[in-house]
């Protein structure tokens, strides 16, 4: 069976993604690790600076076992406050 990636793992490729996007990097797909220390390949659709911050969408897959959210898009966005923090 084919493995998906939650919901948060996209939330998290996004923030990656937007994070690569700034410094130039290439945020197509983006690599990170399950808390069982399995590592994950998640594409990334689109990334793009707004007047919001730096906005992600991933499509989630849900793998061979599929649920409501398979296919949904998971939308994230980056941007600096006053002081150096980052919110997401």
């Amino acid at each position: 069976m084919r493995s998906g990636y939650t919901t948060g793992a996209c939330a998290a490729a996004g923030v990656k993604a937007a994070l690569l996007f700034e410094v130039g990097k290439n945020w197509q797909t983006v690599t990170l690790t399950a808390l069982d220390g399995t590592e994950l390949t998640i594409p990334v659709k689109t990334v793009a600076r707004t007047e919001a911050g730096i906005c992600a969408e991933v499509v989630k897959f849900s793998g061979d076992d599929p649920d409501i959210t398979d296919g949904v898009s998971v939308f994230t966005t980056v941007r600096h406050v006053a002081g150096g923090a980052m919110t997401f």
